[in-house]
């Protein structure tokens, strides 16, 4: 039976050491969005406090990461309680080869949402009373009414997968959509900035600061003036760990508008911490893994529509992901695409976080048996580049074993099974 503890062993030998340095990193940073400086961490809690909240979340705890201080004192409320993740309607990833070309956005639009956008936005929390999914469509349509109505029928559609996907971690509560062009967001925001007093010029008008004000209890209050969550309701903000740690630290082109606006709201977070002073209308924070390719980089700004599964494309990812193990020799985890889908999308089924641990240390005995293979190759006599190919053909030879080939293989069959089932479950 899982446990909390199950949970941070997870994090701690499988995930952690799956993210590059760069973003692995951010994980000691002493300031987070909202947290009152770097939040908790399951170890910060009591066995009885961690427990509790594994019990609440339900499989997704294995996604997350820290929380606002009080976390436990929430989920412990008599209110309801709204979790809520923005939905970016098209990728980083995506964003970098459409551009703003109009016919290559249409295109694109019928054919998301794509995994990174079903995995992202939020985390399905099983204890949660309403899961509230923010489609930022007027956003991304920028004024384009006929790609605003595009957008919302992707919103639909992204509803719709968000709730089966919900469904396989056990939520039962309501998940209701949210779009950006159902509330006055730019003059809401500019209202906000404009209030802030320590800068002496807030950029109106700009539209990035609608996001960014969407993480403010101005914004959760305003949800509750327009009767979109209950008034009486415990508001969470649940978004990928990078979200909560990169506000924070600004890019350097300080005279920039959205540079500006980070500052501004640094220094108004620093002082109303998520449930305190001017911010209490959000009542904390939860920060959660995102989509982490097999060799570290995020997905949602390195992974195309393309490399990954979208809509109407279903059976042509599995393809490509039997495809993939079809080989004859043990591939490095940052290469094993398959491994990468079990940490993203299949955590919360327990024969799959056993497949994972399983593959792991298959490739620590590997690394052990290469180390041994290559104990025995000459360090003089040799140059430095027959030294180096001997090493090579070693390590292949080690990795190219029936035994561990059939382990592998073996492994990796539970996984496919799991992720074609997911996958045609949820598109």
């Amino acid at each position: 039976m899982a446990t909390a503890q199950s949970v941070i062993r997870f994090q701690d030998e499988l995930l952690i050491p799956t993210l590059i340095p760069r973003y692995a990193e951010l994980l000691d940073l002493e300031q987070w969005m909202g947290f009152m400086g770097h939040g908790i961490s399951w170890k910060d809690l009591t066995e009885q406090e961690a427990d509790e909240l594994y019990q609440w979340m339900g499989p997704s705890a294995f996604k997350a990461i820290r929380f606002s201080a009080d976390i436990i004192s929430i989920i412990r409320s008599s209110k309801p309680i709204v979790v809520a993740g923005g939905s970016c309607l098209i990728t980083t990833a995506d964003g970098k080869y459409t551009g703003q070309k109009e016919d290559e956005i249409s295109k694109l639009i019928k054919s998301l949402p794509n995994l990174t956008q079903i995995t992202d936005p939020m985390l399905p929390i099983a204890g949660a009373d309403m899961h509230l999914d923010i489609l930022e469509d007027s956003l991304f349509a920028d004024h384009r009414e006929h790609l605003l109505s595009a957008f919302q029928e992707q919103g639909q559609r992204h509803l719709h997968m968000f709730s089966r996907f919900a469904d396989q971690h056990g939520v039962h509560g309501e998940i209701k959509p949210c779009y950006f062009s159902a509330l006055p967001m730019q003059k809401k925001a500019d209202e906000f900035f404009n209030g802030l007093k320590s800068f002496r010029r807030a950029p109106l008008g700009f539209t990035r600061s609608q996001v960014i004000w969407s993480f403010t209890g101005s914004w959760a209050d305003t949800l509750r003036e327009h009767g979109i969550i209950p008034r009486e309701s415990e508001y969470l903000v649940v978004e990928p760990y990078h979200h909560f740690t990169e506000a924070m630290y600004p890019l350097n082109d300080s005279g920039s508008n959205i540079s500006i606006l980070l500052m501004m709201f640094k220094e108004y977070l620093l002082k109303n911490g998520y449930g305190k002073n001017d911010n209490s209308g959000v009542a904390g924070g939860i920060a959660f893994f995102p989509y982490v390719q097999a060799d570290g980089r995020l997905g949602f700004a390195n992974t195309t529509s393309s490399q990954t599964c979208c809509t109407g494309k279903r059976e042509e990812f599995l393809a490509s992901r039997l495809k993939t193990m079809d080989i004859t020799r043990v591939p490095a985890l940052v290469s094993d695409d398959l491994y990468a889908d079990g940490l993203n999308c299949l955590y919360m089924f327990p024969e799959c976080r056993e497949a994972l641990y399983a593959i792991h240390a298959l490739w620590q005995h590997i690394e052990n048996e290469s180390t041994r293979a290559c104990a025995h190759i000459p360090t003089y006599g040799i140059s430095v580049k027959q030294r180096h190919q001997a090493v090579k053909e070693a390590t292949l030879k080690v990795r190219a074993s029936h035994e561990l080939m059939c382990t592998w293989k073996n492994q990796h069959d539970i996984l496919y099974a799991y992720l074609t089932r997911m996958i045609r479950q949820v598109f």
